[in-house]
């Protein structure tokens, strides 16, 4: 891993995550560190409130404080030239994620640009809303039975923050590119937990919800009842905004993005993967049966199951209004 302590400034708050904060018996100095203790958690969720020492930043670094939000990564390393090549390390993933990318703006609320400044490269993303749809679903009540069951789950996994067990509503996101009014299909769709993930379930648009990820935010946990529900809610949210897309643009370019899910589960490897799938097309089912997506020749909005087609040509003959029995 690239590194182990990372400070973060937002707004008036000011704190870090280190790894070796809790469990270091003595600093190098040879001081006893008063913090020490285990802990089950891990580091990655354990913030440590602390300030800068200002006198150690250059000038660059501290005119980055003027920022409502910045980052500041520490490289891993055994010696200088070790913490130079996992800094360049740090650079290159930097410049092949967001460089020219601006999804990864898309779910942080208040956060329109990006600037990165490492050791030999600087640049700047900034986010352009006009060549992105995404979605404006009304909040999700989680109903109490759900709160009640994660509440007492968080009691006895310490992956699940505390939060999650009082939590009464929030949020899923969809988005996808398009052109003017035409949607498109969203090349390498990760999943997001408002940053992005390391997974990717086939999908041709992204999902941002408060999914529990594992430290890394290389997958979410398969067995926390909570990521099971979000994502069987995500397929039937789905539905819903396929709808308010053929709306609002006036056009059947939303279907495009329309997954054949048994065809991605049938190809997937990853069982952990397969159980996300497999509740996603469960909640794509209720959301067929109660939101009203596909168009008719009239151009209205239908149930999936008051919908005929007609491969005859029969309905031509006779007329539409004989032919629906009408």
């Amino acid at each position: 891993k690239f590194s182990n302590h990372v400070w973060i400034k937002s707004g008036i708050f000011s704190f870090k995550f280190d790894e070796n904060y809790y469990g270091r018996e003595e600093f190098l100095n040879g001081e006893k560190n008063l913090n020490y203790c285990s802990h089950s958690m891990p580091w990655q969720v354990l913030p440590i409130w602390n300030s800068p020492r200002f006198d150690l930043l250059e000038l660059k670094e501290q005119n980055l404080l003027k920022s409502p939000v910045c980052i500041f990564i520490r490289p891993n390393g055994l010696d200088t030239l070790d913490r130079i090549a996992k800094l360049l390390d740090i650079e290159k993933m930097f410049l092949e994620t967001f460089k020219n990318e601006d999804r990864i703006l898309l779910f942080l609320r208040n956060v329109k640009k990006l600037e990165f400044y490492g050791k030999k490269s600087n640049f700047t993303t900034i986010l352009n809303k006009e060549k992105w749809s995404v979605s404006k679903l009304k909040k999700l009540e989680i109903p109490t039975e759900i709160r009640e069951r994660i509440n007492f789950q968080s009691k006895s996994d310490v992956r699940i923050p505390e939060k999650y067990g009082i939590i009464s509503s929030t949020e899923i996101t969809f988005a996808t590119k398009k052109d003017n009014t035409e949607i498109q299909k969203t090349d390498d769709a990760k999943i997001f937990a408002y940053l992005p993930t390391d997974w990717n379930l086939g999908f041709d648009f992204l999902i941002n919800g408060n999914f529990i990820p594992d430290g890394s935010r290389e997958e979410l946990f398969h067995d926390i009842e909570w990521n099971i529900y979000l994502m069987e809610e995500a397929g039937r949210l789905f539905i819903k905004w396929i709808s308010n897309m053929v709306t609002e643009l006036g056009n059947s370019s939303p279907y495009k993005i329309l997954p054949d899910m048994n065809s991605i589960i049938s190809q997937e490897n990853d069982p952990k993967k397969n159980i996300f799938l497999e509740q996603f097309k469960l909640g794509m089912k209720k959301g067929v049966l109660e939101t009203p997506f596909v168009l008719d020749v009239n151009n209205t909005l239908c149930l999936l199951d008051d919908i005929i087609i007609d491969r005859t040509g029969f309905s031509e003959i006779i007329g539409e209004a004989v032919f629906r029995g009408k």
